[in-house]
Parts: structure tokens; C-alpha cells; sequence
């Protein structure tokens, strides 16, 4: 593997992680995750799992152009 691709991965890996944080501090505090007003707080991790995603599938790409 290259530098760029375990870089882009262990940075898509602390924003997945990073962007779960809403979510955990949450359930946590004992709040019910199914309750409508709460549901709000899933979209953080599913924007951060797709940047990440968007990242990592870049970053794999982006080195196979010219080699």
C-alpha cells in the first residue's frame, strides 16, 4: 500500500469514529434513540461515513491513473 491510501484510511477511519461521537454521547445520557426528536442526531455519522467513504475510494483511484 501506498502512503496516501493508509493515510486516507486511517483518516476515514478517525472521521467514521469522530462522527459516531453524537450518537454515543446520546445513548449515553439516557435519552431513547428511537424517539423522533432524537433520530436527528444519526445523520452526523451517515454524512462522516460517506465523506470517509468518498475519501478512501479517491485516494485508491487517484494512484492508479499514471502507474
Amino acid at each position: 500500500m501506498k502512503k496516501h491510501q493508509i493515510v486516507a484510511i486511517v483518516v476515514g477511519l478517525s472521521l467514521s469514529v469522530v462522527s459516531f461521537l453524537p450518537v454515543f454521547i446520546t445513548a449515553s445520557s439516557g435519552f431513547a434513540l428511537g424517539h423522533p426528536s432524537v433520530v436527528k442526531v444519526f445523520f452526523y455519522p451517515t454524512i462522516g461515513v460517506a465523506v470517509s467513504a468518498i475519501l478512501v475510494f479517491v485516494a485508491f483511484f487517484m494512484g492508479s491513473k499514471g502507474e
